[in-house]
């Protein structure tokens, strides 16, 4: 059964306490297991979903679009992924960390179909976008290469 953590508060960062591990930002695309939660401060501007599985679904689902879509590098990818805006110097940090964290080259060649590599990138991003563990008042929210095998687990049972 995949975590929720819909119920934490303001302390926690938006892509964790919507369970939206990549930051998605609303869209028309329909992925499953979007809630209609109003989020708190900047949220209203990100997707919300019912668990972290559906959420980390949605994460690997918009990862592999882009790259059949001809963004098959890090940097490319960046491109599309970041808000409309990003700086030069912040989308070459986001570029840099996010390669650093899936142990990619930024303009290497991304494979959808090496499910090793898809995990580091969509990992990496998620660490980026998110970061991996929070503590606050005493509570513990992670990401974890488990919600990972829960989205993949989502796509297997349907």
């Amino acid at each position: 059964m995949s975590k929720s953590y819909l119920h934490l508060g303001g302390a926690f960062p938006i892509g964790i306490r919507n369970n939206n591990p990549g930051n998605l930002a609303k869209t028309k695309h329909p992925y499953p297991g979007v809630t209609t939660r109003t989020p708190i401060g900047r949220g209203p501007s990100f997707l919300a979903f019912v668990d972290m599985a559906h959420g980390m679904l949605a994460a690997i689902s918009l990862i592999v679009n882009y790259v059949d879509g001809g963004l098959n590098t890090i940097t490319k990818i960046s491109a599309r992924y970041l808000e409309k805006g990003t700086t030069a110097t912040a989308r070459a940090l986001w570029i840099a960390q996010v390669a650093r964290y899936a142990e990619l080259k930024p303009n290497q060649l991304l494979n959808p179909d090496n499910p090793a590599m898809l995990r580091q990138l969509v990992l990496a991003i998620v660490m980026k976008e998110t970061g991996l563990k929070f503590t606050r008042n005493g509570i513990t929210a992670t990401i974890t290469q488990q919600d990972y095998n829960d989205a993949l687990a989502l796509v297997a049972n349907n």
